[in-house]
């Protein structure tokens, strides 16, 4: 923190001016300068204290300047020792000014900029007490604001985000009272919504930490302040690697080639650099950018011993991909030498996050050399403490529900796939089946569905048990940097089948294939045709990257796939792949999503536990067209009529005779789903328009007719979780009801999906994608037909896919491999 003035000032100020000179010269001091000018800084304010905090009348200028001086000298590096001196000392100053607003507005300041110091040498315990004690004393109106942020940051540090989101929002009424015409208030507000991005990204909801984002650089933009603009420039690229999306990281800070933007700062340039060394794939231009970039910056002095340690964490990364492993050892070496020092200079112990990266890229080392059982044996003890250790400091780390899950960190997803293919190498495939699997499961334990269907910590035994069959089989997916672990395992006591996909060759594929795939089709005969055969020839593509031969063999016998890790693969629509000719993966197989493997195993235990419902109750609960009023919201009054008359109510409902609910047109309200003889039904089927809410964490919502004109006819997903107890399967014949911001590590929680699994669903079969009724309704008939015959979701759910693909009205997979089954599709209702 800047050292605090006031505004009212006499008009000379020599003291002050004497100190500013002095610290300029500090600052501004060349290689072997350094020393004589802070000794000559320290000798003036040791003079000036001697004649200023003794003297009868004390001077205003010659106290702040004693202050400034204290201040300084207390955050200088090699003072750290004497910190607390130093703080003492700028304490006197304070306390020898007579002007009371002065007095308190020095004395906060002095508690928030310690309190400042000491948070970015982890003592938070310290740091804390001094600004609880700044706001217990009176604290400064225009400095209470700061002290709150730095609360706020405290709290969030300790792990209690939801408490530290708060803290900002009364920052921000303190901001308000300050009143529009104080000068600092854009800075302030930057410094909140700066505050808010790390707090919404560290609970999972990196959609609502890109609004903050936004909102803090055009903050920082009134506030005229470049400092801010460019914090607020690093936390975008922070989020931009974090999420793998390089490419526009480069176009950020490179915006017009490299010959069109001046030098950037030392921490951008690092973090261009590792933009260059993830590049996929690694041409001659980008190689030689991200060396370039990379070597420079170990150079640069001003470089930040954390930002030091991550780059030659990325050049690790970058020179095993380039076959250097030599070079990669001592890239190695030289970012462990630099975490000790940031360590020693800390006084404290390695984190569980940097000693599962060095301790994942050490295998990843070792796993490339070659290794032999002793070394391979011992590399993986030091692995998986390393990973149990940073799976256990996350337990208690506060996430929000629907948030992203602990995959969502590409780094975090290559310490888990370094995991499992270690364990594989050493244990083989039969015996580190287990090992996998029991790695991948502490990861998504930590996922916010998982947490809050409680229960007991599943084990691979349960997985096992539960997820194979005679018939069918699981596959995994985990991509990291720039590659895609791919797992299939079923009852063979053969275990596991592993494969390795190339990222960087289906991942560009799959965004146009899926527009191709979710847009319906339009044109004349030769266009759909054109149409389908660059469909077929893309989803090919993508088939043969993600299914190689040794997988494809495993899976021959199979009628049935589990898949675990969809939502890591960009929106990719598994049902609709190619397996060779027209016929689809959706039709082959038996396709179910598992929101993640401890999900699945809660969902089962619950399930065991719930009586089925009672013979004369079981059946089909219907809620179907709302009608939406004249006196509705407008935008509600927009929406298109649903097309469902009394023969699609009768298509549905006709294979269960034991119950006939159906609330159609007026009666699809929300009353209908608060019913308490809902839970009793088998099946719940919702047809209704899907929309998103922007300003909900989790977007997706259901419109029924309004109730009332205080009733927004809108179903959420916290209503759902809060207000609902539904049957074990739900059926939500809707648009884009799986909608939802991409937050990668668990499936099925940030949509409605995840919201009526919560509410007492098993099962629940959805869409992230618009749809088409006829299509819809197509697909429905025959779904309900096999379920009420018995057979599984999944299995319902492929042979409606199959017979509507046969159907001349809907040859595009637009119309039958769009909708999915998440939860426990391989059970029958």
């Amino acid at each position: 923190m800047a050292s605090p003035t006031l505004t009212r000032q006499q008009p000379k100020q020599p003291k002050q001016e004497e100190y500013g000179g002095l610290a300029q010269k500090l600052l501004d001091a060349g290689p072997g300068q350094v020393a004589a000018a802070r000794d000559e800084l320290i000798a003036w304010l040791e003079a000036l204290d001697n004649s200023t905090t003794g003297a009868a009348a004390h001077d205003p200028d010659a106290l702040m300047a004693l202050y400034a001086g204290s201040i300084l000298m207390a955050q200088w590096p090699d003072q750290r020792a004497k910190s607390d001196a130093w703080y003492g000392l700028a304490d006197k100053a304070v306390g020898n000014m007579q002007i009371a607003d002065m007095h308190r507005y020095f004395h906060t300041g002095m508690l928030v900029t310690q309190a400042q110091d000491l948070l970015a040498h982890k003592d938070e315990i310290r740091a804390r007490k001094l600004l609880e004690r700044a706001l217990a004393e009176d604290v400064e109106p225009r400095l209470a604001p700061l002290t709150l942020h730095t609360l706020a940051d405290v709290q969030r540090r300790a792990g209690t985000k939801t408490v530290s989101l708060e803290t900002v929002k009364t920052a921000d009424q303190r901001i308000a009272a300050l009143g529009p015409g104080f000068a600092q208030r854009f800075e302030l507000q930057a410094q909140s919504e700066l505050l808010r991005t790390q707090l919404y990204n560290e609970l999972g909801v990196p959609d609502l930490a890109w609004s903050a984002l936004l909102r803090c650089k055009e903050a920082a933009i009134q506030a005229d302040n470049p400092q801010l603009q460019e914090h607020a420039l690093l936390f975008e690229v922070n989020l931009l690697l974090a999420t793998d999306r390089k490419q526009e990281v480069i176009k950020l800070l490179r915006p017009g080639g490299k010959e069109r933007i001046p030098p950037l700062p030392a921490r951008l340039q690092m973090r261009l650099g590792k933009a260059f060394a993830d590049m996929e794939p690694m041409t001659a231009e980008y190689a030689e950018e991200a060396s370039t970039i990379l070597s420079s910056v170990l150079e640069d002095e001003a470089l930040d011993p954390e930002d030091r340690r991550s780059a030659y964490m990325s050049l690790v990364d970058f020179q095993i991909r380039q076959g250097d492993l030599e070079s990669a050892e001592q890239s190695l070496e030289a970012a462990k030498a630099e975490l000790a020092r940031i360590l020693q200079e800390q006084k404290a112990g390695m984190s569980a996050r940097d000693q599962a990266e060095i301790e994942a890229y050490s295998s990843h080392l070792l796993r490339a050399r070659g290794l032999d059982k002793a070394s391979g044996k011992e590399q993986l003890a030091s692995l998986k403490q390393a990973y149990d250790r940073m799976i256990d400091d996350l337990q208690g780390d506060e996430r929000s529900s629907g948030g992203v899950g602990f995959l969502h960190f590409r780094t975090r997803r290559f310490m888990l796939n370094e995991l499992i293919e270690l364990s594989l190498a050493v244990e083989g495939e039969e015996h580190g089946l287990d090992l996998a699997l029991e790695a991948l499961i502490e990861a998504q334990e930590l996922g916010s569905l998982s947490r809050a269907l409680k229960g007991a910590a599943c084990t691979p035994v349960d997985v096992r048990k539960l997820m194979t069959s005679a018939e069918g089989g699981v596959l995994v997916f985990v991509p990291d940097h720039h590659r895609t672990l791919v797992l299939a395992f079923d009852a063979k006591p053969s275990g596991l089948c592993k494969a390795v996909a190339a990222q960087g060759v289906w991942a560009p594929l799959v965004d146009q294939w899926l527009n191709d795939v979710s847009t319906a089709p339009s044109g004349d005969e030769k266009s759909l045709a054109r149409n389908l055969a660059a469909l077929e020839r893309h989803g090919k593509l993508v088939a043969d990257t993600l299914f190689p031969a040794e997988i494809r063999a495993r899976m021959a016998g199979w009628k049935s796939v589990t898949i675990v890790g969809a939502d890591l693969m960009d929106g990719l629509p598994f049902e609709a792949i190619p397996l060779g000719g027209p016929e689809v993966l959706g039709i082959r197989f038996a396709i179910d999503r598992a929101p993640s493997l401890p999900v699945q195993v809660k969902l089962a235990n619950r399930r065991a536990k719930t009586p089925p419902p009672p013979a004369d109750k079981a059946g089909l609960w219907l809620v179907a067209a709302p009608a939406i009023p004249a006196w509705a919201d407008p935008a509600l009054r927009g929406l298109a009529p649903i097309p469902f008359n009394d023969a699609n109510r009768k298509a549905v409902q006709k294979p269960y005779p034991k119950l006939e609910q159906a609330f159609i047109g007026e009666t699809a309200t929300r009353a209908a789903l608060e019913a308490p003889g809902l839970c009793l039904a088998s099946v719940l089927q919702v047809t209704a328009h899907g929309t998103v809410m922007p300003k909900k964490e989790r977007s997706a919502a259901l419109v029924l007719r309004p109730m009332s004109k205080g009733d927004d006819g809108i179903l959420d997903c916290d209503e759902v979780e809060e207000k609902l107890h539904v049957p074990d399967t739900v059926v939500l014949s809707s648009c884009s009801a799986a909608h939802s911001e991409q937050r990668y590590g668990e499936d099925g929680l940030n949509h409605l999906g995840g919201a009526f699994m919560f509410a007492g669903a098993s099962c629940v079969v959805l869409s992230s994608h618009p749809v088409e009724a006829g299509a819809m309704q197509a697909l429905m008939e025959v779904f309900h037909q096999r379920l009420s015959a018995g057979d599984s979701r999944a299995e319902s759910m492929r042979a409606a896919r199959e017979a509507v693909a046969k159907n001349p009205r809907f040859p595009h997979p637009f119309y039958y491999s769009l909708v999915q089954v998440t939860g426990l599709g391989q059970m029958a209702r």
